[in-house]
């Protein structure tokens, strides 16, 4: 049953704060952050998650 809550007020915190567009205390996005919950322990890690950079257009086709 600890785990439940845990991962309910992680759920419930990561919803206000995308709601409100609040970056977390590491000042991560939640979009930006990669969270993991260990249950038999109940430790949490975040880790950052570098954007995706923008693909290059494809080139134009002669003919």
């Amino acid at each position: 049953m600890p785990a439940a809550t845990l991962l309910t007020a992680l759920l419930a915190d990561d919803l206000s704060r995308w709601a409100t567009d609040t970056p977390a205390p590491a000042g991560l996005p939640a979009r930006r952050r990669l969270r993991q919950v260990d249950l038999r322990t109940l430790t949490v890690t975040e880790h950052p998650v570098l954007p995706v950079p923008d693909v290059a257009p494809m080139p134009k086709r002669d003919g």
